[in-house]
């Protein structure tokens, strides 16, 4: 801790005052002894109470001698400057040597952080104090100051008496978060005609849904959500659809895809016996038509929600590939030979390794003994 000594001189016997030149109150009285007498003060002592925006400050003591008889001898002082300390804080979270990001919907900042130890320190935001948020025998502090919507510039500040007060500038980085969308279980499969599904997001916000056959969206108070997709002419396969919320100038989605399969009876009823020339030859036309095919699996590669197989179709003389996707749970196994019902859904082309060769949708298959 800073000090300085004054040294005055003069007969033993007399009597030194030396007065805070500020305040006005006497510092120490001294006889003099050995010709003099040798005062150290501390720093502190000389800085006003409130020293506010000082970094430095200039004293001049008030020193007199007095005799036996009461006479008053000014002395004649230089002055000095003390350096003023700065009151102590350090903010810990977050770290505001930059912008700090705050949700923009956010009312309030988390600050942590601590002062000096055991010592009145006052602590602002934007001038309100929460001197009481500190505890005196760590110094540690937490705050939840709170935020003015649009505005991006605060002040932390902390006092102490005979310190300089600090200041410490916080800006903020408002980001507008994504609003929550979930789903809650989606059915592996679908095979009826409607579906409802339903979800979850923030109370208050608007809600739509697009995808095959999507409804209107029943939205409660309480943010829950559904709506009933119409499947009747959806046809088979995976329907991709996308939820939409929206409040406060926030969005949020969910996507999700439902896998629609058909009813086994009423499909393999509407079968007809594969052709390969023909569907190879006119994609467009077969597309969509459901087909009974015999083949031997080649290879099962996983593709998201379905199995991609190649099977070899006999036709007529020849061997001819043929690609599946397959959208039923079970195991196949390459090598064996099966029993398809799938509808036609264009071709794979040409690659410099593959042929070109038709692309179905496979739901049942059954293994075949022949």
């Amino acid at each position: 801790m800073e000090a300085h000594s004054i040294s005055v001189y003069g007969e033993d016997g007399l009597t030194a005052v030396f007065v805070d030149p500020t305040s006005g109150e006497e510092l120490k009285q001294a006889v003099l002894q050995n010709g003099g007498y040798k005062l150290t003060i501390v720093d502190l002592n000389w800085i006003p109470e409130e020293a506010g925006e000082l970094t430095t400050f200039e004293v001049k003591p008030i020193i007199y001698l007095l005799d036996a008889e009461g006479t008053r001898t000014d002395l004649e002082v230089p002055a000095f400057a003390v350096n003023v300390p700065k009151t102590a804080i350090t903010v810990t979270s977050p770290d505001v040597s930059a912008p700090v990001e705050v949700d923009s919907a956010s009312s309030t900042l988390t600050i942590t952080g601590t002062v000096e130890s055991n010592t009145p320190t006052r602590l602002f935001w934007q001038g309100e104090e929460y001197t009481s948020a500190i505890e005196a025998e760590t110094g540690a502090f937490t705050i939840e100051a709170p935020l003015v919507a649009g505005q991006a510039e605060y002040t932390l500040s902390a006092t102490l008496a005979r310190h300089g007060n600090i200041s410490i500038p916080i800006t903020l980085n408002s980001v507008v978060s994504e609003l929550g969308v979930t789903m809650d279980a989606l059915p592996s499969s679908v095979s009826g005609d409607t579906v409802t599904v339903t979800g979850k997001t923030e109370a208050g916000a608007t809600v739509a849904a697009e995808g095959t056959g999507a409804g209107e969206v029943t939205l409660n108070a309480d943010g829950t959500f559904s709506f009933t997709a119409q499947l009747a002419e959806a046809g088979y396969g995976l329907l991709d659809y996308t939820v939409t919320a929206q409040a406060g100038g926030r969005t949020g989605t969910a996507e999700f895809s439902l896998l629609r399969t058909p009813e086994i009876d009423a499909y393999s009823r509407k079968a007809q016996i594969f052709e390969y020339r023909t569907v190879l030859r006119n994609p467009n036309d077969s597309k969509g038509k459901i087909f009974r095919l015999d083949g031997t699996v080649e290879s099962v590669e996983k593709v998201s929600d379905y199995q991609q197989l190649v099977i070899v179709h006999v036709d007529g003389d020849e061997d001819k590939p043929v690609t599946l996707d397959y959208f039923s749970g079970s195991e196949l196994t390459t090598g064996r030979s099966y029993r398809f019902f799938a509808d036609a859904n264009g071709n794979v082309e040409e690659t410099d390794s593959t042929p070109k060769m038709p692309r179905l949708n496979a739901w049942f298959a059954g293994r075949n003994e022949n």
